[in-house]
């Protein structure tokens, strides 16, 4: 996995490399675009490097299929049904003690 992250950031280095800088002597400079237009009635111009409005390749997984073993060492079960009869025991065992001060058998 480590090589596949490293050559996707190889290429996002070298794109960057060759198309958002150009070598102007022994300097590297960033490409720039330059856009016109008119803000309250008057012609503006903006300037940015391309690099802001060109995305950048990155690696992207469309999908990916993960196989894995698992022991299963204990296992529970309960229904709604057995939840509600558990509930219902508690109840009547907290009505028959608050009524009879003791619990119902």
């Amino acid at each position: 996995m480590w090589k596949t992250q490293a050559q996707a950031a190889r290429t996002s280095w070298e794109f960057i490399q060759n198309v958002g800088l150009y070598a102007d002597g022994e300097e590297k400079k960033t490409v720039n675009v330059s856009f016109q237009f008119i803000k309250d009635g008057r012609m503006a111009q903006i300037t940015v490097p391309l690099l802001t409005i060109v995305p950048i390749p990155y690696i992207a997984i469309n999908s990916i299929d993960i196989n894995f073993k698992a022991n299963i060492s204990a296992s529970a079960a309960s229904t709604e049904t057995e939840k509600f009869l558990q509930f219902r025991r508690y109840q009547r065992f907290r009505l028959c003690k608050v009524l009879f001060g003791r619990a119902a058998a």
